[in-house]
């Protein structure tokens, strides 16, 4: 088994008619005996792989799961799901 990530994934990921490009989405998610870590399209288009405590949308991911990246934000979170799972 590889961690290499597809040459297309990134092409995919930028791609107008793939997934909706105006908000944030969970393109993947990672666990491991290393951490968890999520990789997320951002609505700029930019691709960032983020762990546990990491920032997003103001937001501090609490929690990584298969397909699901949940953030806090103050009083109330909120969970991003990975399109088609």
């Amino acid at each position: 088994m590889t961690n290499e990530t597809p040459t297309n994934v990134g092409a995919l990921a930028r791609a107008p008619d793939t997934i909706p490009m105006n908000r944030i989405v969970l393109l993947g998610t990672v666990l491991g005996p290393e951490g968890s870590h999520a990789l997320v399209r951002l609505a700029s288009g930019e691709v960032q792989r983020l762990g546990l405590g990491d920032t997003l949308d103001d937001g501090e991911i609490i929690a990584i799961e298969i397909g699901q990246l949940t953030i806090a934000d103050g009083g109330r979170s909120w969970t991003l799901e990975q399109p088609g799972r």
